[in-house]
């Protein structure tokens, strides 16, 4: 602060701030620190959990899961959750997504996801560890694996 042509230390309190801030604006930027409360005032978390349950179905439908019913609701109740398979949903591989496409990044990256085969269809176990090694996993390290 300047006073009679100098700078001074600044002793008394200019800003507050809340300790729990959920987005602030820097230039033309909106910057959210802390989604689900943001989503939350917004009234957009309910829509983002309704979008992943049908991201979870599509999953589903590329990979089989074990227990899909517990998956899906684990995806469309946890905000966590809910932003890993809508990011999964999105990446560049996903069209081709197979068990085959799977199984080599698994193995390379000693993920822990149990798989079970039931009346003949390989499934991935429905636990959290699946759609961490599915977030894990990149779209270079999906093409690069299944041409071993």
């Amino acid at each position: 602060m300047a006073r009679n042509g100098t700078f001074h230390r600044v002793a008394e309190r200019i800003f507050l701030f809340d300790e729990a801030i959920d987005c602030f604006v820097f230039g033309d930027f909106l910057l959210v620190l802390r989604k689900r409360d943001y989503r939350r005032i917004f009234d957009q978390l309910n829509q983002v959990l309704r979008r992943a349950k049908g991201a979870a179905r599509d999953l589903h439908g590329k990979v089989p899961i074990a227990n899909f019913d517990d998956f899906s609701k684990a995806c469309s109740t946890d905000s966590r959750m809910a932003d890993k398979v809508l990011a999964i949903r999105t990446r560049d591989y996903f069209d081709r997504l197979s068990y085959e496409l799977v199984k080599p990044v698994i193995d390379e990256f000693e993920l822990r996801i149990p798989i079970e085969t039931v009346d003949g269809e390989v499934r991935l176990s429905s636990e959290r560890s699946l759609i961490s090694g599915f977030a894990f996993s990149s779209s270079s390290t999906m093409t690069s694996s299944r041409r071993r």
